[in-house]
């Protein structure tokens, strides 16, 4: 019971609230929002006793005492709505000791007081706790009455990120009951408030935006497992879209409408049941407004009063309708067939099926997600969709994905075992169906921690995945260009660094942050303009802001930039690409250029960059840069997944540019995969490079052994290592 586990582990000195949200987003919400009832607060002298107790220097038998002195203060001075917190506080106390007995009980007694004070959102919130204690002793239909009781005071009290908590639990208790055209439903509910929440975001710092992420993102990828159940492809194809989406979008904090204006679709039946939903719920909202303006007249007339009762009489009906609706919605998702209870147009989905038929033949995209306990595969071919569910333990998969890359950060460590353990979860599954399309090229959208390791380098027993398909990335900012014409001139800019460079950092004045020279680059950039002739190369001091500006206006259709990127991930003031004259561009500035700035580029090439982040990120932000270049106008991008060996890394980018040009009717992943084919099977050439035995980056996860690696003597750069990290995202033609 994910809701359940995360409400259990509330700290308790945080406020009492059941939102599960951002505590941040409900204290101090974006200036747009509109003004809501504010909650009751408790008496100054009773939050005095409470901040001296949530302070850091307050020793922790002390916190017990004070507030406990809080709780008598609240009495002594009549202090209702200090009661209640301070009881929302004890309770949550007591589900912390796996006291539920004297939980329930405080929970109950704060309502009670809620109720009395006409505290809507405080009522919500003992209501929630309630049936949260209900569904922790697994009577759930304890715990609907009183999560179905809390719904309409939240949508009273303005609390879209509560609401979308409360619709959470109430589909997991359905998916649990095993009626899951309810779960999905509610589930679907939840992620459109979620969506509204994002309109409002616009502003926010990274950090709160960054929380928010990680606080909703299990939401979104829980309905679309459901949604596979039942077969349901396209629907859950775009509730995964809009989950890249938001990644994407809380790194960048972009403004763009069409992100913030999109929903989950509703079927048929669920688009009837939303509507009416709203329909009552804003009933009850202003029924209730009503009668919350004459109780706070504290001596009302006859007038008043008799228009009181009504209005009670009113609510009271209102709400007793909206249980019946509720029943009556369940029996009918209950009776439902879920093979005819699913939209059969989807717009994202739509276009990308219409769009693989006219791609190259062999064609096919393979959405990931990972959950706790599953991992999503959905393959999409021009005809079918199909969707397969692995089950897996999270915890072990995230450890296989760090062996894995650490085999991949040196040429010690044998990948190929690890390689096959992964390649046996994700690729052995929709092996079948891979085959049935006779794929030749795969589009992969990779989710999480995916995005970290380079599917061209999994190992089906026999052979690497870039011995049997060809693999790029798919991103839905590069859409609307998947079908544009291959390059035809191949000309435009290429700028490297070589030298060693001392970066102030751009946050902290003073600092410097030191990156080593890139001999290599030289040769590289050399290559590159061989290879392309009208092609400009422009090293070291003539590789500046201003000049890579300038050059943009030029309309380059290939960009090549061989240099270092320090990626901070969620912090686009932090992450900077370094130019030539050691200064640091950062992606906060790079926001700033026009929408389109980049629409002339084929091919952004970021050479020698260190593209991936620390492991500890959860591998959003590796997509989230090549999307966001694409926003900005570029058909692909080509970079790399962790910082390459120079020489080869030369070897590998002049031969793309070099097969491509002399092999005009190639796509560009043809010319990059036969330059990684020249590597693994030891065709190409690398001047000026032996190879180095290297020290691997950290060791292997306790109780996973990595063999040693043994590379043929006419291969010495067959390892993974230096061929695998170059990854192509977007137009691949």
């Amino acid at each position: 019971m994910m809701l359940a586990t995360i409400a259990l582990s509330m700290a308790l000195l945080e406020a009492p609230s059941f939102t599960l949200g951002l505590h941040e987003w409900t204290q101090n919400p974006p200036a747009q929002e509109q003004q809501k009832k504010e909650p009751q607060k408790p008496h100054p002298e009773v939050q005095a006793l409470l901040d001296k107790m949530r302070a850091d220097s307050t020793p922790s038998d002390e916190k017990s005492r004070l507030l406990l002195a809080a709780y008598r203060k609240a009495i002594e001075l009549g202090d209702l709505p200090g009661q209640a917190y301070v009881l929302m506080m004890f309770g949550n106390l007591a589900l912390l000791l796996d006291n539920q007995v004297d939980g329930m009980s405080l929970f109950e007694d704060a309502l009670r007081m809620y109720r009395l004070i006409n505290d809507v959102e405080g009522e919500a919130n003992a209501l929630g706790f309630i049936g949260l204690l209900h569904w922790e002793r697994s009577d759930e239909g304890k715990a609907l009455e009183y999560f179905e009781m809390a719904l309409p005071l939240l949508r009273d009290a303005e609390d879209v990120a509560a609401e979308a908590d409360i619709l959470t639990a109430i589909g997991l208790i359905y998916a649990d009951l095993g009626n899951q055209q309810q779960a999905i439903w509610q589930l679907k509910q939840a992620v459109n408030a979620l969506q509204s929440l994002r309109e409002k975001s616009v502003g926010l710092d990274s950090m709160l935006t960054q929380k928010f992420a990680e606080k909703y993102q299990s939401r979104y990828q829980l309905l679309a497992m459901l949604l596979t159940e039942e077969g349901r492809i396209l629907e859950a194809q775009q509730v995964l879209n809009l989950l890249k989406d938001d990644e994407l979008y809380q790194y960048i904090r972009r403004t763009e409408e069409s992100l913030r204006e999109k929903r989950v679709d509703y079927t048929p039946a669920e688009e009837k049941w939303s509507a009416e939903y709203e329909e009552i719920s804003k009933g009850i909202t202003a029924i209730g407004k009503e009668a919350r303006e004459l109780l706070q007249i504290k001596e009302r007339s006859p007038e008043q009063q008799s228009k009181l009762d009504e209005l009670n009489a009113k609510l009271e009906a209102a709400n007793a309708k909206f249980q019946e609706f509720l029943d009556r919605v369940v029996a009918e998702s209950s009776n439902l067939d879920s093979k005819t209870n699913r939209l059969e147009k989807v717009r994202e989905a739509e276009a990308l099926a219409s769009t693989l038929a006219r791609m190259p033949e062999g064609t096919v995209a393979v959405w990931t997600a990972i959950s706790e306990k599953s991992l999503t595969l959905i393959v999409v071919t021009p005809n079918a969709s199909v969707g397969r569910r692995v089950e897996i333990d999270i915890a072990e998969f995230q450890k296989k994905l760090l062996a894995f890359r650490q085999a991949l950060s040196s040429d010690r460590f044998d990948p190929r075992p690890i390689g096959k353990e992964i390649y046996d979860l994700l690729v052995k599954p929709i092996q079948e169906d891979l085959i049935g399309a006779n794929a030749k090229t795969i589009m992969w959208s990779l989710d999480g921690s995916l995005r970290y390791i380079p599917i061209a380098a999994l190992w089906d027993g026999e052979r690497y995945m870039i011995e049997k398909y060809g693999n790029v990335i798919f991103t839905a900012a590069a859409m609307s260009r998947l079908e544009r014409d291959p390059l035809q001139s191949w000309t435009g800019v290429a700028l490297g660094l070589t030298k060693e460079v001392d970066v102030e950092d751009p946050v902290i004045p003073g600092r410097k942050i030191r990156f080593v020279a890139l001999p290599g680059v030289e040769f590289e950039l050399s290559s590159v303009k061989g290879s392309m002739p009208g092609t400009d190369a422009l090293l070291d001091d003539k590789f500046t802001i201003d000049e890579l500006k300038r050059r943009l206006t030029m309309n380059p259709r290939v960009l090549h930039i061989a240099s270092h990127f320090s990626f901070n991930p969620g912090d686009e003031t932090r992450s900077f690409l370094v130019t030539g004259d050691g200064k640091a561009w950062t992606v906060a500035e790079v926001r700033s250029l026009p929408t389109g700035a980049l629409e002339s580029v084929a091919v952004l090439a970021l050479s020698a960059c260190d593209t991936a982040l620390g492991l500890g990120a959860d591998g959003s932000e590796v997509e989230g840069f090549a999307a966001w270049m694409q926003k900005k106008g570029a058909e692909s991008v080509l970079a790399t997944l962790w910082p390459v060996a120079d020489p080869t890394t030369a070897a590998v980018m002049s031969e793309f540019y070099r097969l491509k040009i002399s092999n005009p009717t190639w796509t560009k992943l043809q010319a990059l995969h036969e330059a990684q084919m020249g590597l693994l099977l030891g065709r190409l050439e690398v001047e000026g490079a032996e190879v180095k035995r290297m020290e691997p980056a950290g060791k292997p996860p306790e109780g996973l052994e990595l063999p040693v690696f043994v590379a043929p003597k006419n291969a010495p750069f067959s390892h993974p290592y230096y061929w695998a990290p170059f990854i192509l995202a977007g137009n691949w033609r």
